[in-house]
């Protein structure tokens, strides 16, 4: 999956890509730019990453209210936003400055 997040406050476009095999992060890789290629790509304005994170607005209401452009299997990153959802409760506990 890579996540492509615009207009970061410095003005510039990064990306964090994640790649899972078999249950295990295989690859991390952070940097500026789109990103390599996933099975999932997630694009959308720091800001938006920012509200999910915190828990203001869920990763589906994103997706689905066209927050974010998604490219890839959508009912698949629906199932797996979910899941999204349920860590950024988690670590939207933590102190963090967006």
């Amino acid at each position: 999956m890579t996540n492509r997040y615009k207009n970061c406050p410095d003005g510039k476009d990064r990306y964090y890509y994640v790649s899972i095999v078999n249950g295990e992060v295989a690859e991390l890789e952070v940097g500026e730019g789109e990103g390599p290629d996933a099975e999932f790509k997630i694009i959308g304005d720091y800001d938006v990453f920012a509200q999910v994170s915190r828990c203001e607005i869920t990763a589906q209401k994103a997706l689905m209210g066209g927050k974010f452009k998604f490219k890839g299997n959508l009912v698949k990153g629906l199932k797996l936003a979910s899941l999204a959802d349920r860590l950024n409760k988690i670590t939207s506990e933590i102190p963090t400055e967006f």
